[in-house]
Parts: structure tokens; C-alpha cells; sequence
């Protein structure tokens, strides 16, 4: 047996390695035990897997070689329990990776194209039956945006809550509120609104093409800001450039960090 096996090695099995990688009643006696130093260092290593992100906010396998419709992943009820989990990798293992999705002991590293969150529809939101649902409270939502937002100097322009009958989805149907004036176009003509995960997500090209069909360019682009035309307003967007992306990302993944390191002292 393993077990005698193992009796040659004294260390190993004082050490409480064994019982606690192989007997599952030595592991639920250490949680009952408040033990929560040895569950740590002895149990099971968790289960690791990769994924990747596209532009459009699809879903692969990371080894999947070609990336398209066919080959994305499309589960419903995974894809929203997934990215409802998405948050800043705060791990010490897979820098590479900015993201990751937790699941009990599961760890899912996450690599994006642009973001790790692409909003790809814009619909309206009723609580009265229907298939969307929100990612986060909407005060929650708010609030994690204005804690990056203000520490990059960035201001988030205000809205009025009683108007926001508009969602943006991701996932398969998770949704967040859209307020038209949190809108940033960059100068090479992409459209970003703001993530409680990452600060900024990327608005998918399709429906980015839609918005732009509301956008007035009567000034030349970077002189002014362009406005969207949204229920008979005039509505300002802000101008977005590329290493203002990465600073707030950069924020985000900090803030994730001293939240996790707070967590642990506690």
C-alpha cells in the first residue's frame, strides 16, 4: 500500500503532508479544527486552466488554434458564471495572465486581446421578466469605477440615475448600466465605457458601428470631442488615449492587490 510505502519516509508523514493530501477526513477535521494554516500549506493544489479573450468578448480554450464563432465556447450559464468571477489576477503565479476566474478549487488564467470584459449589445433593461442580469449593483458598480477613476485624476461625468433604462450586456447575458456621457472614444476610433474589473472595457465593433451612426463630427476629430445624439440630447464624449488605458488598468490591478492583502491580515 502507499501508505507503508510511505512509512519509510518519517519526515514526510509528521510533517501531516500525507493525511492531509490523501485522507479527506484529516482535512475536514483541520477546518473544524480552525487548523486553517495547515489547510493551506497541505491541501490540494488547485486545478489550473487558460483561457483566451478576442475582441469581440468570445471565449476559447487558450489552445484553440483557430478562433472563431465555431469554436468559442457558448454554454450560457457557464459563460455568465465565468465572467461574473472575472477579476484582476492578484496571484503570485501567471503574471502573463492579467485575469483570472475562480471556482472553488479551480483557478481559470485569462488572457485578452484588448479587455478582459467586451460590451456587445446595447438593450434595455426590465426587472420584469427577461433574460439579463447584472453583474454587479449598480451602486457597486459606480463606486468601483470611481475608486480607479480617482486615482488616475479621471473624473466620471455625472448621470442621472432615473434615466439609465439602457444596459450594456457581455458574457451571454450579464449587463451593466449605460449612461451615454461615461462613453471614451480613442483617436484611432474605438469605444471604451468604464469596467468595474479592469476601469475601462472595450465596446465590441459592431455595436460600436451602431453608436458611431449617433456620433456628430461637425469638428475635426481630436480638436473637439464628438457628441452623441441620445433621446433628442446632445451628449459629449470623452477623448480616451492608450496609456490612459493601461495607467487605470494598472490602478485596478494595485487596488485588487491591497484589497486581497487586507483580506489576509484580517
Amino acid at each position: 500500500m502507499l501508505a507503508d510505502r510511505l512509512s519509510k519516509f518519517p519526515g514526510l508523514l509528521s510533517t501531516g503532508s500525507y493525511q492531509a493530501l490523501f485522507c479527506p477526513f484529516h482535512c475536514r477535521r483541520a477546518v473544524r479544527g480552525g487548523n486553517r494554516e495547515r489547510l493551506c500549506r497541505y491541501s490540494v493544489v488547485p486545478r489550473e486552466y487558460f483561457y483566451f479573450v478576442d475582441a469581440n468578448g468570445r471565449l476559447f480554450l487558450e489552445e484553440t488554434k483557430r478562433r472563431n464563432r465555431i469554436t468559442c465556447l457558448k454554454d450560457a450559464k457557464f459563460l455568465n458564471f465565468f465572467f461574473r468571477r472575472l477579476e484582476i489576477n492578484s496571484l503570485d503565479s501567471h503574471s502573463s495572465y492579467p485575469y483570472i476566474s475562480k471556482c472553488g478549487r479551480e483557478v481559470n488564467y485569462v488572457k485578452a486581446e484588448e479587455t478582459g470584459i467586451v460590451y456587445d449589445r446595447l438593450e434595455r433593461f426590465s426587472r420584469e421578466g427577461g433574460d439579463l442580469k447584472l453583474a454587479v449593483s449598480p451602486d457597486k458598480f459606480r463606486r468601483d469605477i470611481l475608486n480607479i477613476f480617482s486615482s488616475v485624476g479621471r473624473e466620471l461625468p455625472s448621470s442621472d440615475r432615473i434615466k439609465s433604462r439602457w444596459v450594456l450586456t457581455f458574457a451571454h447575458s450579464l449587463c451593466v448600466p449605460f449612461f451615454p456621457s461615461w462613453l471614451s472614444v480613442t483617436e484611432d476610433g474605438k469605444l471604451y465605457y468604464p469596467c468595474h474589473v479592469s476601469g475601462f472595457a472595450l465596446v465590441r465593433s459592431s455595436l460600436a458601428v451602431e453608436l458611431f451612426g449617433r456620433l456628430n463630427l461637425d469638428h475635426e476629430w481630436g480638436a473637439c470631442p464628438p457628441f452623441l445624439d441620445w433621446d433628442d440630447d446632445k451628449v459629449p464624449l470623452q477623448l480616451l488615449r492608450e496609456h490612459e488605458i493601461s495607467e487605470t488598468f494598472k490602478v485596478a490591478v494595485s487596488l485588487r492587490k491591497t484589497k486581497c492583502h487586507s483580506a489576509v491580515v484580517l
